[in-house]
């Protein structure tokens, strides 16, 4: 799928390896283009939903995480919980309940 036009891109189509090869390759602008056109909440989880399905159980034996994202578009925040545990992930539009020190 080698285009780089990202305007008539069906998210719920595009794999993740295809869209990280249209961002790579984007301006910003035609990203935060993409972004009001779609939706950013559906972008976003489409996103996600590709880091959870590459997910790599073997290699998180034994991790307990979350990992909290905040993404900000348009003055509007979309907050992604990632929470590992007993070998899973999962994904929520939540905040975490404490805040990790920088």
């Amino acid at each position: 799928m080698p285009r780089d036009d990202l305007s008539d891109m069906d998210v719920g189509e595009v794999t993740p390896e295809q869209f990280a090869e249209l961002v790579a390759v984007a301006e910003d602008e035609q990203i935060a283009e993409t972004f009001d056109q779609l939706g950013a909440r559906r972008v976003l989880d489409r996103v996600f939903e590709g880091m959870q399905q590459r997910f790599r159980p073997d290699r998180a034996e034994g991790l307990e995480a979350d990992i909290q994202w905040i993404i900000v578009h348009q003055g509007d925040e979309h907050p992604y919980l990632v929470s590992i545990r007993d070998g899973t992930c999962a994904i929520g539009r939540d905040r975490g309940t404490t805040r990790a020190s920088h």
